[in-house]
């Protein structure tokens, strides 16, 4: 990764904090290698306790994407 610098491991945001979308795209990879991530990254929706329908505000169909 080569257009990617944070300046604090919190997670807090920096004006220095910044990531190309190539790099993104090879932390989500990396990440996608662990099951339990990949479980919850990738679950389009799914019922809270209290009965709520809660729908995935993230990709609805990563087919299309390269990620392997």
């Amino acid at each position: 990764m080569v257009n990617t610098n944070y300046v604090n491991s919190s997670g807090l945001d920096a004006d220095e904090h910044y990531s190309s979308m190539e790099d993104v795209l090879i932390i989500l990879k990396y990440a996608l290698q662990n099951e339990f991530f990949k479980d919850l990254y990738t679950t389009h929706e799914y019922i809270d306790i209290n009965k709520r329908k809660i729908e995935s505000t993230t990709f609805h169909n990563l087919d299309k994407y390269d990620l392997e």
